[in-house]
C-alpha cells in the first residue's frame, strides 16, 4: 500500500485520483501486482476512469461521500480495467 500514494514532488494528485487509487488498493485490486508495476497500474487506472467513466469521475470530484451505487460503479470500472491490465 505504500506505493499507492507516492507522488512526484511537483506533480500532486487530485483528491479524486487519490480516492480512486485508495479504493482500488482497499478492494484488493493491487494485491497481486508486482510492486514495480503499481505506479503504472494506478496512473492508468485513473486515466481509464477519467476517460471511460467521466460521470463517475465527476461524481468523485464532487468530494461527497461515495454512495453505494457510486462504489459499485467504481468497483466495476476497476474490475474491467484490471482484467485488461
Amino acid at each position: 500500500m505504500t506505493e499507492i500514494l507516492k507522488q512526484d514532488q511537483f506533480a500532486p494528485m487530485s483528491v479524486a485520483d487519490q480516492v480512486i487509487q485508495i479504493f482500488a488498493a482497499n478492494e484488493g485490486f493491487t494485491d497481486d501486482i508486482d510492486v514495480k508495476d503499481v505506479a503504472r497500474f494506478e496512473s492508468e487506472l485513473v486515466d481509464h476512469v477519467y476517460c471511460v467513466c467521466p460521470a463517475l469521475y465527476e461524481e468523485i470530484m464532487a468530494g461527497k461521500k461515495l454512495s453505494a451505487d457510486t462504489r459499485s460503479e467504481l468497483r466495476e470500472a476497476v474490475r474491467t480495467f484490471r482484467q485488461a491490465f
